[in-house]
This record gives C-alpha cells, structure tokens and sequence, in this order.
C-alpha cells in the first residue's frame, strides 16, 4: 500500500471510532407525567408506573445524551417523593432515576440535583421522545 493511502485509510478508522456513541444501555423506558400535571393524589416513586405513560428509546446517541445529561447532577438533598414526574429505567441492568416536577433526582437511596438548564433539556428530550414515538434520529 502507498503512504498516501495508510494514512487515508488511518484517519478514516479514527473518524469511525470517534462517531461511535459510549452509552453502556441498549434501552430506555420512562414512565412519564406531564410536569405541570397537579392532582389532589401524590405520584410516588411506588405508584408512578400506575399513573403514568411509558416511551421506549432506543437511539444509541439519544441514551448517550440522557446518560451524560444525569451525570451533570450534584449531590442535593430536596427530591419530593410525593411530586414524582419520571421514572428513567436504563437497561440492560435496570439503572433506576426518579425525578420530581423540580429537576430533583433519586437514584439508589441517593437524592441528587439537575440544573435548571440540565433540567430544561431533560424536559425537552421527554417531549421529544414523546412526540417522535422514542424514534429519535
């Protein structure tokens, strides 16, 4: 093979290998009540499931986007176990995240805080997903 080529041939492996997505999940199930949603009988983390809607998202690049969008978190205490809005199952593994109608999370008995930008992009990526039937591109 010439120069020329080794090299073409070279960058054309690392633009492969750097568009590939990282996210560790093949499937994302979240169970959905509108934020705005007021109701006299508290969603719980117990009844979500009951009371919600459900979407599945299998894009690669969109589970990598929510996975990264929940690691910008910090510690916090404040989730309202009685103003639950989403519950997140990653899978495989079945990684839990609940979170509250204000960008409070709780994941494995930790509470945790969204910002207010972080949170408004959660809401929009749900709204999509919605729209879209989970067939993000």
């Amino acid at each position: 093979m010439k120069p020329h080529r080794i090299v073409c041939v070279f960058l054309l492996l690392i633009l492969a290998v750097s568009c590939q997505t990282t996210s560790k999940f093949s499937k994302v199930v979240i169970f959905y009540v509108p934020f705005q949603f007021t109701s006299n009988e508290a969603v719980t983390p117990e009844n979500i499931k009951d009371k919600a809607n459900s979407i599945a998202i299998t894009d690669k690049r969109t589970l990598n986007y929510l996975d990264k969008l929940l690691a910008k978190s910090r510690e916090g205490p404040g989730f309202d176990r009685k103003r639950v809005r989403l519950l997140i199952i990653m899978g495989p593994g079945d990684r839990t995240v609940w979170t509250d109608d204000e960008g409070n999370l709780l994941e494995a008995n930790q509470e945790r805080r969204l910002g207010r930008e972080q949170f408004d992009q959660l809401q929009n990526l749900v709204s999509a997903a919605v729209a879209t039937g989970g067939e993000m591109r």
